[in-house]
């Protein structure tokens, strides 16, 4: 098992997580999620679910019970290893086998263009619904801590 330093949590950990923990056997259960929720006036209600899931493989079944009783809008993974990842309802943004980033089906997402970059990334925008809403833009990024940049320079 792989060591290191402990990464700061960008949001809360979804409550439903640590209940999966408590009650179920299982024993891959990704209770290090990151749950970030948008729920702002001028754009529209979404969950976005960021795990750094350090190989998706053994943890895959674990994953697709989660979505089934909460189903985030877009699930973001770092260090999947793997860009054979099938989540039912979710389609698939993957540029490497590093990150992926899953909206559901039921959103309307694109690949914006950028300039290409050495740092593993999946970026798309998921378009709103209303033309009074913003569009809401994830990007996904893993930058292993041997390739540590002083600059990240902009997309």
């Amino acid at each position: 098992m792989r060591r290191g330093k402990k990464h700061k949590k960008i949001a809360t950990t979804l409550p439903v997580l640590a209940h999966y923990a408590e009650k179920s056997s299982l024993t891959l259960i990704p209770s290090n999620m990151a749950v970030l929720t948008n729920s702002t006036t001028d754009a529209f209600q979404t969950k976005i679910w960021q795990w750094n899931c350090r190989s998706i493989r053994r943890k895959i079944a674990n994953l697709l019970e989660l979505t089934k009783k909460d189903q985030p809008d877009t699930i973001a993974l770092q260090e999947t290893y793997s860009t054979n990842i099938r989540l039912q309802n979710y389609n698939a943004f993957s540029r490497t086998e590093r990150t992926t980033v899953r909206p559901k089906n039921t959103l309307t997402a694109q690949l914006p263009k950028i300039m290409n970059t050495n740092v593993d990334h999946t970026f798309f925008e998921i378009l709103p619904d209303r033309k009074t809403q913003h569009s809401i833009f994830v990007l996904s990024v893993y930058s292993p801590p041997r390739d540590q940049l002083v600059k990240f320079e902009p997309f």
